[in-house]
């Protein structure tokens, strides 16, 4: 399974939007603060998630079963949240890719 985070916004919103067209919808996990803002992409076979930077206890289970996840960094000068968010990841979470 392949996760966006987060998958709204300007840059998650783009990349959600080529990834449906890339990869199998059931394979796609968008995790979001608001996630009722991605119902389209659920009515297409994408698994939505919600999960928020600054509220951690949403990140516990927000990438259960992700093998692979996009982590789109806090567009702010608060560059430890990237690295925050890693650390919460549970195991065997992989590495993520970064964009920002």
């Amino acid at each position: 399974m392949l996760a966006l985070f987060p998958a709204s916004g300007a840059l998650g919103g783009s990349i959600a939007s080529h990834l449906v067209d890339l990869v199998p919808a059931n394979s796609l996990v968008f995790v979001a603060r608001h996630p009722h803002k991605l119902a389209d992409y659920e009515h297409k076979g994408v698994t939505l998630r919600q999960a928020d930077y600054d509220a951690h206890e949403t990140l516990e289970h927000a990438f259960d079963g992700v093998d692979t996840l996009c982590l789109i960094s806090y567009a702010s000068i608060q560059n430890d949240h990237r690295f925050e968010v890693r650390s919460l990841l549970p195991p065997p979470c992989p590495s993520p890719l970064y964009r920002s």
